[in-house]
């Protein structure tokens, strides 16, 4: 099957457009490249980034789990708010290792501590400013961390949005592998 073509599943969404599917991913593997670096100072551990394609999943199927740590993200531009997700077992062992805590293997979901998510906001700054770098000079939109949110709902979210994207950063360290999920309004994906 050639590139401009592929197959569509009607049980699905529909996937974003061959040339915003190419985009995003090329966004997404630079910002990899920039973050196997970034995480290494507070960690002192070294970290591998991979990407996987975009998804387009429903409103209703793009919760997030229970235990996740949630970070609102803006576009410059764009109304919409976009949101960003890690897992609380990466969360915890991110934070457990940037204090010096020796950490072999990810933990159990939990709710993370007011404490956690002000240390985690280091790991998301660092994540947002190569995001940053990654898109600058082709045209993507600025992005800024504006607040960690404790349990979104997507529908509650993003009502008028029947369909949603979401790009995932697998993410793997000494203490193991966790995706990173970054979810979009399809509107704007598109925009």
């Amino acid at each position: 099957m050639s590139e401009a073509t592929r197959s569509f599943d009607f049980r699905n969404p529909s996937r974003l457009p061959i040339e915003v599917e190419s985009g995003l991913l090329d966004w997404q593997a630079r910002t990899c490249r920039l973050m196997s670096h970034k995480w290494s100072d507070p960690l002192a551990v070294t970290t591998s980034w991979e990407t996987s394609p975009p998804e387009a999943v429903s409103c209703a199927k793009g919760d997030l789990p229970e235990h996740f740590a949630v970070a609102r993200v803006s576009l410059a531009g764009v109304s919409q708010t976009t949101l960003l997700g890690m897992p609380s077992e990466l969360a915890v062992a991110l934070v457990q290792t940037a204090l010096g805590q020796s950490v072999e293997a990810l933990d159990e979901p939990r709710e993370l501590t007011s404490i956690e998510l002000s240390i985690l906001e280091v790991f998301f700054g660092h994540l947002i400013d190569a995001m940053n770098e990654g898109g600058g000079g082709v045209g993507y939109p600025e992005c800024t961390f504006t607040q960690f949110d404790p349990q979104p709902l997507m529908l509650q979210i993003f009502p008028a949005e029947s369909e949603l994207n979401l790009l995932q950063f697998h993410v793997t360290a000494p203490f193991g592998t966790s995706a990173i999920r970054w979810v979009w309004p399809g509107s704007v994906a598109e925009e």
